[in-house]
């Protein structure tokens, strides 16, 4: 689960099974999960997308930090798709791609 707000957080919380995963947006949070049976990973989504020069690839941001923390999807298989997605519009192929990247390091350090 990907959680970009408290109130969010509140809804998604019990969802979530054991052993599962929450992405949580770390600039918006004031508190954490109150659950110790899942693994969360608190990101600078915000500020990793806005650092890349556009806001709006924040999701791309946690599809990378979700890849490199669970591992469940090979990373050249998620960039390739990218690079099909965006093959004519290698702006925002260029900030997907680095978007992905950034994201996957910081879940694979989680």
């Amino acid at each position: 689960a990907v959680s970009c707000s408290s109130p969010q957080l509140n809804v998604l919380s019990n969802r979530i099974e054991t052993d599962g995963l929450l992405i949580m947006e770390d600039d918006d949070l004031a508190n954490g999960l109150e659950r110790n049976d899942v693994k969360a990973i608190r990101v600078p989504g915000i500020k990793i997308s806005s650092e890349i020069a556009n806001p709006r690839v924040i999701n791309t941001v946690y599809l990378g930090v979700y890849v490199g923390a669970s591992q469940t999807v090979h990373f050249d298989l998620v960039k390739n798709e990218l690079q099909q997605r965006f093959k004519k519009k290698e702006d925002i192929l260029r900030i997907n791609v680095q978007a992905f990247e950034e994201g996957f390091r910081f879940g694979e350090a989680a």
